[in-house]
């Protein structure tokens, strides 16, 4: 605990800046949620010096009763926006300094100083293809922020983009390496059009997100086209599944090749 606040002393300019850029802290605000961590900290490293069991009061003869603190295990924290730092490091430094195991979910709005970029940099050595939306999808800034912070690890989003001018809006961001577009989302083939072409301008690998029966046409027209996801959602009412055969999926029509199963449709049907 003691490093850990002599840690925070010396990149004291850093932790402030990046509370201010993600929680949207005042100068103010943010240094005095830096001291408030600071004297947790501090706080939190006495604590194995204080704590101490009890012999408490028995009316039975030769015997006596003792209570003994002993650490809990794992200890969940759930991180809020707001104050991110000083509201999670209020529960981690005392449970860790008291010999529990902590685990942290962050609040997705703040993922730099609620612990997205360490995870993702603990798992850097593991060759990672990519990771998937490290923030709310509608964070750009995070993304960004995220992204410049954890290279060369790639970033990939835009299963979330509503029509083209979501994406224009997220490549304008710098807010990923490699992107992934849902036809239904991005405004159908005709969005996939816009889509595609800002990709290519952007030079970022494009794949798609479900929906493979449609995706498979025009992914392969798609000038950087990457990696196709598969995920068979509507084959359990089609007369054929669209089934990938050595590790690739062939458009099949005419029009999207979705052919219905009336009977199958009839069995699924709901009200």
């Amino acid at each position: 605990m003691l490093r850990s606040a002599s840690i925070m002393e010396a990149r004291h300019g850093e932790i402030v800046d990046w509370l201010i850029r993600e929680s949207g802290s005042t100068r103010v605000k943010a240094e005095l949620e830096w001291q408030f961590v600071h004297a947790v900290t501090l706080e939190a490293a006495s604590l194995p010096h204080r704590m101490e069991g009890r012999i408490l009061p028995l009316d039975e003869a030769k015997k006596e009763s003792r209570a003994y603190r002993q650490p809990l295990g794992v200890i969940g924290v759930i991180s809020p926006w707001n104050f991110p730092m000083y509201l999670s490091h209020r529960s981690i430094g005392p449970a860790l300094a008291l010999g529990n195991a902590v685990v942290v979910k962050p609040a997705l709005d703040t993922p730099v100083t609620a612990g997205a970029v360490e995870r993702i940099r603990r798992l850097q050595d593991f060759d990672l293809t990519w990771v998937e939306e490290p923030v709310a999808a509608e964070d750009l800034a995070g993304h960004h922020a995220v992204r410049e912070r954890v290279r060369p690890v790639p970033i990939q989003t835009g299963e979330n983009w509503w029509f083209p001018h979501g994406m224009a809006n997220a490549i304008a961001a710098g807010a990923s390496d490699l992107a992934m577009a849902d036809i239904m989302k991005i405004g159908g083939v005709t969005g996939w059009m816009g889509a595609m072409a800002q990709a290519e301008a952007a030079a970022l690998p494009l794949s798609n997100h479900a929906f493979v029966e449609p995706s498979a046409h025009v992914m392969a027209v798609a000038p950087t086209a990457s990696w196709f996801e598969y995920l068979d959602i509507a084959g359990a009412v089609l007369t054929e599944r669209l089934l990938p055969v050595d590790g690739v999926v062939t458009a099949r029509g005419p029009g999207l090749g979705l052919d219905w199963d009336e009977h199958a449709v009839a069995r699924y049907a709901f009200s």
